[in-house]
This record gives C-alpha cells, structure tokens and sequence, in this order.
C-alpha cells in the first residue's frame, strides 16, 4: 500500500499533479472519498479504504482489517486538500433541480 503513496511523490506539487492525471478527485473532509483514498482503490482494488489525517484504514471485510500510518508528506497534503487548498482535485457535484 505505502509503495503507491510514494510513486505519487514527494512534494505537495508532485502528488496533486500525479492525482490530476490518476483522475482522482475527492471531497473535503471525507475519509473515504479523498483524493488519496480514490487512488489507493484504483490502484489496488482491496477492500474498503480510508484516510484520516494519521492512518491508512483497510477493511477487507468481517474481522480482517488493517491500520496503516501515513507518510508525513501524505499527512500535510491531506491537511491542505481539507482546508481546500487544491480546488482542482474538488471532485464538481453535478446538482439536479
């Protein structure tokens, strides 16, 4: 799991345009519709997975589930994309009259 966070990159610049290009947009304060969250299951197709702002939680199902910690770049990007300093991974809600 941790070697798709690093093939993102490093910097704050690196991961948001890796993202972009992955197509993996999310919603603000959403453990399990972040940006990071959307490529983690894109990538490799487990589970049930969720962010916060310290772990990487990874249900696959009944009793069997897993607590990742995250890099402290991954961290940072996850507070900014919060605080919605990446508008362009915002995933756009399409709204219906």
């Amino acid at each position: 799991m941790l070697k798709y966070l690093e093939k993102l990159g490093k910097t704050q610049k690196e991961i948001v345009e890796n993202l972009i290009k992955e197509k993996c947009f999310g919603d603000v304060g959403e453990a399990s519709s972040c940006p990071i969250a959307k490529y983690l299951k894109k990538k490799t197709k487990k589970g049930n997975i969720e962010v916060d702002d310290k772990f990487i939680d990874i249900n696959y199902g009944a009793s069997n589930y897993k607590r990742l910690y995250l890099p402290k770049h991954i961290i940072l990007f996850i507070k900014n994309f919060d605080s919605e300093k990446y508008k362009k991974l915002i995933r756009q809600r399409k709204i219906y009259d």
